[in-house]
């Protein structure tokens, strides 16, 4: 019989979606100002997630609801700053940059007509990342429509990805429909250890793929389900490398090049051989391509899509690397794909 492995993940946050139901007036949002919002990103840099309503029926719902669960209040509250404006409000407004906002009219507030354009539908929720830009999102938001606007944000997604792609394969890994809080699923790479893959380069020479992941962190858990789930890039990591899955605080002893690694510290620190090879930057999720002679060729420590990473993977197996450049390569791939 032949053996399938098979993945089950509980929902990515700590309760199960049939016990939110009980959790609907447990949690709470940090509401500040904006003003104090630029105090603490001067002392600490988070993005920040604004939140303008007004007194209609959408706005006051996702105050009594989805702002009331504790699994987004808490991700909210640890991963954000949180401000929230009346868009009719009659008090001057400080923006981060100095600029002074008043309602003058007794409108719309000139802030968020500022911040939000031509569209200003309510709710709407501007969410400003680190490096300073921002996007904003209209309507009612439940709970699986926040999730994955907030993490593209907090887990800076955005710096690699579209969010229309990165919602497509968000919602491949944790589907809005999947009311048990889990997804099985089959994983089609067969993933190897590092003993195993360098056992097996003594038989075949490949280059090795070293997929460097926390379980905490989601964009690490929608690659693998996701991005390394689709048939193309599974079959290359199959067929052309070395795939290997390695737990940024893994407690196994592993030797490469002879010089053996451990992971030195007490529970939830990182082992020694992840931390050399991202060199200190433990930023999630993550790959590294070494080659043949297990010598790093490409560090990669974002979000990427299933097109993006069969393209890089298609780049350094094909050797494509010691006579092209990679955007001149990349920009060829795709018009390929499309055809």
């Amino acid at each position: 019989m032949k053996k399938l492995v098979f993945i089950f993940l509980v929902s990515l946050f700590t309760h199960s979606l049939s016990a939110q139901t009980t959790k609907i007036d447990s949690g709470k949002v940090d509401w500040i100002t904006l003003e104090q919002a630029k105090v603490k990103f001067a002392e600490k840099q988070k993005p920040i997630f604004i939140y303008i309503y007004d007194n209609q029926p959408e706005s006051k719902a996702m105050m009594d609801t989805t702002f009331k669960l504790y699994e987004v209040t808490n991700y909210l509250n640890v991963r954000f700053y949180c401000v929230k404006i009346d868009a009719y409000s009659k008090e001057k407004i400080t923006y981060m940059d100095g600029q002074v906002f008043e309602n003058k009219t007794g409108g719309m507030h000139s802030f968020a007509k500022f911040i939000l354009g031509q569209e200003t539908k309510f709710p709407a929720m501007v969410l400003l990342n680190t490096d300073g830009y921002g996007t904003s999102y209209f309507g009612y938001k439940d709970r699986d429509a926040i999730f994955p606007m907030l993490i593209y944000t907090s887990e800076t997604v955005y710096r690699t990805t579209t969010y229309d792609d990165w919602f497509a394969h968000y919602d491949k890994t944790y589907p809005s429909k999947n009311t048990r809080g889990y997804t099985m699923t089959r994983s089609l790479v067969k993933w190897l250890t590092f003993e195993e893959a360098q056992e097996k380069n003594k038989i075949e020479k490949r280059k090795f793929f070293v997929d460097i992941y926390a379980n905490w962190n989601v964009g690490a858990t929608v690659m693998f389900i996701a991005t390394y789930n689709d048939p193309e890039v599974a079959k290359i990591l199959n067929e052309k490398y070395y795939p290997i899955r390695l737990n940024a605080l893994d407690r196994d002893t592993i030797e490469v090049h002879g010089i053996k690694y451990f992971n030195r510290g007490a529970e939830n620190t990182y082992h020694d051989l992840p931390v050399a090879m991202l060199e200190g930057k433990m930023n999630f999720p993550a790959f590294l391509i070494l080659n043949e002679e297990v010598m790093p060729l490409n560090k990669y420590t974002n979000f990427a899509s299933s097109t993006s990473l069969e393209a890089m993977l298609t780049f350094f197996y094909q050797d494509k690397f010691k006579t092209e450049n990679y955007k001149d390569f990349y920009e060829k791939f795709i018009k390929e794909k499309k055809k």
